[in-house]
This record gives structure tokens, C-alpha cells and sequence, in this order.
């Protein structure tokens, strides 16, 4: 007869551990991208530094979201999309720039988000 590597008793016990290791390993991953935008348009002062880690995961989201007009801190995600490299968003921060319908200070920060974008691919370029 061949001796079993696992106590039949134990197996229960041990199969049943596999969950939760899978959910506190996903939880130890912490929250998706988009979880971390929409905490971020949520938190009364913005708390752009707490997006830095994520900015290449969170950016697009936070493009999706540039063009509407009433979104929260928006002046802040000019700027924090401004100060990266994300060439991607010289387009609509453009639009924003030269936009007369928007807010004299949101047009300045997307102005000078562009130039820094724009500054910042011709030193990539180099």
C-alpha cells in the first residue's frame, strides 16, 4: 500500500487556505488605477503627490476625464499631466489652451503644461 502525502483530514483545511491567500494577496496590490483617480477627485485638498507613484497607470485615466469642464481639481491634473512626459496630452491641453469658453487660469496652466511637454519630448529627442 502506498503512504498518502497529505492526511485525508487535512486536505479541507488546506484547500480552503488557497482563497484567502488570493484575496490578501490582491489586497496587498492595493486599489486599481482607476480606484486611485476617482479617491483622488473625492479627497477635499488634492492629493496629487499620492499619484505620483501611478502616473503612468493613472494618466490616461485622468486625460479621459481633462475635457469635462466641472470635474474636480482640475487646475491640479494640468498640472500634474504638465509636469510628466506624456506627449499624448499636447493635443487636448492645446484645446484647453486656446479654448475662450474656459477659466483665464485653467488656459494658463494648460499653456504652460503644453510648452513644458512640448520642451520636455525635444529633450527626449536629444
Amino acid at each position: 500500500m502506498s503512504k498518502r502525502l497529505v492526511d485525508r483530514k487535512a486536505v479541507i483545511p488546506l484547500v480552503s487556505t488557497i482563497p484567502v491567500m488570493a484575496c490578501a494577496f490582491a489586497f496587498s496590490l492595493g486599489p486599481a488605477p482607476e480606484k486611485r483617480v476617482l479617491n483622488f477627485y473625492a479627497e477635499a485638498p488634492a492629493q496629487v503627490a499620492e499619484l505620483e507613484p501611478y502616473r503612468n497607470k493613472v494618466v490616461p485615466f485622468l486625460l479621459a476625464d481633462l475635457p469635462n469642464k466641472g470635474l474636480a481639481h482640475r487646475l491640479e491634473v494640468i498640472r500634474f499631466v504638465g509636469q510628466g512626459y506624456h506627449p499624448e496630452a499636447v493635443p487636448l491641453l492645446g484645446r484647453i489652451a486656446t479654448d475662450g469658453t474656459e477659466a483665464a487660469e485653467i488656459r494658463q496652466e494648460a499653456k504652460t503644461a503644453v510648452e513644458h511637454l512640448i520642451d520636455a519630448g525635444a529633450r527626449a529627442g536629444l
